[in-house]
């Protein structure tokens, strides 16, 4: 970026370098550190314990109707045609 560009675009206004923040500085790794998030230290959650333990059940379930679907698939595919005449 060019300084001759570094002016305010709704006043006009100069700024310089030492005006600008950083929303994510790639160069600073503490802000990565997932111990130090809010919602981690005070445990936060979306769901309790009891509705997620019941929707990795029905995922569990989800895959296995879906492994079936997919042997009845293969089966089908493979049998021959049976002729009605």
């Amino acid at each position: 970026m060019k300084p001759k560009f570094w002016r305010d675009l709704l006043t006009d206004e100069p700024f310089s370098r030492k005006d600008l923040i950083h929303l994510q500085d790639p160069m600073n790794l503490s802000g990565r550190n997932m111990e130090q998030f809010d919602h981690v230290k005070k445990k936060l959650r979306l769901i309790s314990e009891e509705e997620e333990a019941k929707l990795r059940v029905s995922v569990m379930i989800l895959f296995l109707l879906l492994r079936v679907c997919m042997y009845v698939q293969g089966y089908l595919c493979r049998r021959p045609l049976m002729s009605f005449i």
